[in-house]
């Protein structure tokens, strides 16, 4: 459930990540400044990764002081793995939800646009595994590219998914910045 739930989560911080700002009037303030767009974007985008580096980080370390404490044992190697995919996972929706957002500096429309983008995935991914006829539809999902019991149990991670999650990531925040150092700001 972790790559869903903190997929969510980059929906919703990353959707408004620079709409947001231009809704409430302070993107007109903050860009007055010497601050180039680009750096303001990063920035804002870095900040993200690192709450979500704080969060994979704290599930990381209770899971493995858990096992430890009840005397049980993980691949922690392994456990890593699994965490550095849904890190893949999760930057790749929010890179996608910051375009939406450098797009139409509307919250609500960039909400909606990522929001059914994710849910989409998701559903793609659970209806390809359930109705063989349509079995090819879960290769489209973000989603089914990760699947933690086999980097637990193998210590290997889909090498399609992460080259898939890194174009996602690299391409949709070179875009943002593109668009967003264009975008007029004005009403």
């Amino acid at each position: 459930w972790l790559p869903l739930v903190l997929g969510i989560f980059s929906v919703v911080y990353c959707g408004g990540l620079i709409s947001k700002e231009a809704e409430r009037g302070t993107l007109d303030t903050l860009l007055s400044q010497p601050l180039r767009r680009s750096t303001f974007l990063l920035t804002k985008f870095l900040v993200f990764s690192t709450q979500v580096s704080i969060i994979l980080t704290t599930s990381l370390l209770t899971i493995v002081i858990s096992t430890s404490l009840t005397g049980q044992s993980i691949d922690t190697g392994n456990l890593v793995l699994v965490h550095m995919s849904v890190l893949l996972v999760t930057l790749s929706i929010a890179s996608y939800s910051t375009l939406a957002s450098c797009i139409f500096l509307d919250s609500g429309r960039s909400l909606a646009l990522a929001g059914f983008i994710t849910a989409l995935s998701y559903f793609l991914n659970i209806l390809g595994g359930a109705i063989p006829e349509v079995n090819s539809l879960k290769f489209f999902s973000l989603f089914y590219y990760y699947d933690s019991l086999e980097i637990i149990g193998k210590g290997t991670i889909n090498g399609a998914g992460v080259l898939l999650y890194f174009s996602i990531l690299v391409g949709s925040i070179s875009s943002s910045l593109v668009i967003f150092r264009r975008k007029d700001l004005t009403p």
